[in-house]
């Protein structure tokens, strides 16, 4: 399993989206809501009342605290590529998603075609 975002994977066949919303230009993209973040808490990010700290106590709290990583991870498939908007340089929650299961299930999930998280 890998991480990317759409500009650089959306068109591949093991691209998932794990967004609250995918770009319209990738209408068969495969999606896995469960991991999409809450849309308010999307939104003060994006607003700047939520600082990324924040952001990642409460995303780990609402979504990743009550899923199960390795069933996740079989649902998502080995060859999956999970993506979002953001590119690999910036914070996002992929990032947090690709943590949490190296940790729960012993990976070394990375971005693709990069060493570290993309």
């Amino acid at each position: 399993m890998k991480t990317s975002y759409f500009a650089k994977s959306g068109k591949d066949p093991n691209a998932v989206s794990i967004s609250v919303g995918t770009p319209k230009w990738f209408p068969n993209m495969r999606r896995y809501p469960k991991l999409a973040p809450p849309y308010d808490l999307l939104d003060r990010y994006r607003h700047g009342t939520v600082t990324i700290e924040q952001y990642t106590k409460e995303y780990t709290e609402r979504i990743l605290a009550y899923l199960d990583a390795k069933t996740v991870y079989c649902e998502l498939g080995d060859d999956a590529i999970i993506c979002c908007h953001e590119t690999r340089e910036k914070f996002c929650h992929r990032h947090l998603v690709a943590s949490w299961l190296n940790k729960e299930l012993g990976l070394q999930m990375h971005g693709l075609g990069v060493s570290e998280l993309e």
